[in-house]
């Protein structure tokens, strides 16, 4: 692509060189710039002139023939540098300008993919991986961008980013293309929303989940996180499809400016939630051990199904996954019949051990809000015969407003309380514990241990064989990061070795 086919109708001027330069590579990240491919365009985004300026000369030095920056840097930059290489500027380069530039470099990926966007506080994972399931199952080779992983249709990464920035995420959407997917489902994080990551992106369906009390440290306030969280559905078009949980307070949020069609979801009886034509209703009849017995009604009709999740939650999940798939493919019982084959989802109430070891139950979850922490430790208590135990910390250097009420939902829920640290950071791990203890009743006795490796080791002992144990907070994640560094941690495997520990 010519450099100015790519900028035509932006709002960039050409300070310098040619803008019949062929443009081969598109970048934000010098480290993505090689000197054994030209036609690089380095996009330098930021609002330090310090940084922007050290960016800026790394990116030439690694081999960028295009420089893109903000006009206002110009001046300062220029004189500096290689007049060999072209100049662009932009009176705004951020990610909405970036997302605009990457579609049109990759010809417009999210427009040859039928792209589903879900946000929401709680259940995106679990909901994208059910319904990737039930797409490619009925032959929609469908991708995955999402917190755990990235599936280009071909292979599978481990994700740096719950949504990656817009520049990556378009390349993404391209090789998905090139690997013959024809759909793509993706979490889309309220960071993302507010800095306009998928601006560009062209979604055909969005699911709104839930929202709680979340990454109030970034937002600042419940309005606003839901504001962001709304961004997604004001820019679907008439065409496109809103499936959303109506059982939730700010479902009106979502839909105040959303001109797309609307599926509504919902576990209330019609009794009590008058429908409309395209409703879409679950009930749950049982809740076992390592299933779910849940009806569900919708343009499918009414089938009942045993799934292989546990917990009130996941017929939420279920329900609003089916629900996107019949937008995507002809609603039929076939369909909805494929997600009894849905596989569990990596550290989502995932059991701990093999079926004959002898000891407590032991489930890890990823939850680290204090409405997941309600939903997980809900969702065990029927099935717990002894006490139900519970371990969590918090992550550091992110919402310090959920750490109290994390620690209350536990003292209500849990018969026993450890707490230990989630990801430090760079928090001190005592600190993060001091505000997590802000929570407990004064006349609840909670065990504090900051080793999360010992503390699992405790609890776990400290658990008989009637007894569940919780372990909370970091689910599928295979790392704790302390001081900006990232070891290798998975409660998993420390779980494991703690009942190998107990039987022995």
């Amino acid at each position: 692509m010519l450099l100015h086919d790519l900028m035509e109708g932006m709002d960039l001027s050409l300070v310098s060189g040619s803008a019949d330069i062929p443009i081969h590579n598109l970048s934000d990240d010098t480290r993505q710039i090689s000197s054994q491919k030209r036609g690089s365009l380095f996009i330098a985004r930021g609002n330090h002139e310090t940084t922007i300026k050290q960016h800026v000369l790394e990116a030439i030095e690694q081999g960028a023939d295009v420089i893109l920056c903000h006009k206002n840097y110009m001046q300062t930059l220029r004189p500096n540098i290689d007049s060999s290489v072209t100049w662009l500027t932009g009176s705004c380069i951020n990610q909405v300008l970036v997302g605009q530039l990457a579609e049109r470099f990759y010809d417009h990926p999210s427009k040859q993919l039928k792209i589903i966007g879900i946000t929401g506080t709680n259940g995106k994972t679990t909901t994208s991986l059910m319904l990737a399931h039930l797409l490619n199952q009925t032959g929609i080779r469908c991708g995955v961008i999402g917190t755990m992983w990235v599936n280009d249709g071909r292979s599978t990464e481990t994700a740096n980013l719950t949504t990656p920035g817009a520049l990556e995420l378009a390349a993404i959407q391209s090789r998905m293309v090139a690997n013959g997917c024809k759909a793509a489902v993706m979490e889309v994080s309220s960071h993302a929303l507010s800095q306009g990551r998928t601006d560009a992106c062209c979604f055909d369906v969005a699911i709104f989940t839930n929202l709680a009390s979340d990454h109030l440290d970034y937002h600042k306030t419940v309005d606003q996180y839901a504001a962001a969280k709304a961004r997604l559905f004001s820019q679907l078009s008439k065409q496109a499809t809103a499936v959303i949980n109506t059982d939730d307070p700010q479902a009106p949020t979502m839909l105040r400016d959303c001109q797309a069609q609307v599926i509504p979801c919902t576990l209330q009886t019609p009794q009590t939630c008058p429908p409309s034509d395209n409703t879409c209703f679950a009930k749950v009849l049982q809740l076992g051990s390592n299933h779910s017995h849940i009806a569900f009604h919708g343009p499918w009709g009414h089938t009942d199904l045993k799934l292989p999740f546990i917990g009130r939650h996941n017929a939420y999940n279920a329900l609003q996954a089916l629900a996107a798939a019949s937008v995507l493919s002809f609603p039929t019982t076939q369909l909805v019949q494929k997600m009894e084959t849905c596989p569990p989802v990596p550290g989502r109430l995932e059991p701990v051990g093999t079926p004959t070891h002898h000891g407590p139950c032991v489930v890890v979850d990823y939850a680290h809000t204090p409405d997941a922490l309600q939903h997980a430790l809900n969702s065990l208590r029927p099935l717990t015969k002894g006490r139900l135990l519970a371990l969590f910390g918090a992550g550091g250097n992110r919402d310090t407003t959920k750490r109290a009420e994390m620690a209350a939902v536990a003292c209500k829920l849990a018969d026993h309380v450890v707490i230990t640290s989630d990801n430090p950071r760079t928090e001190p791990p005592q600190a993060i514990i001091n505000g997590i203890l802000k929570g407990v009743p004064a006349e609840m006795k909670v065990h504090i241990e900051p080793d999360r490796g010992k503390a699992i080791e405790l609890v776990i002992a400290q658990a008989t064989d009637a007894d569940t144990v919780l372990l909370a907070g970091k689910g599928h994640e295979t790392y704790q990061e302390i001081h900006g560094i990232r070891y290798p941690f998975d409660d998993r495997l420390h779980a494991v070795e703690a009942l190998n520990q107990k039987s022995t």
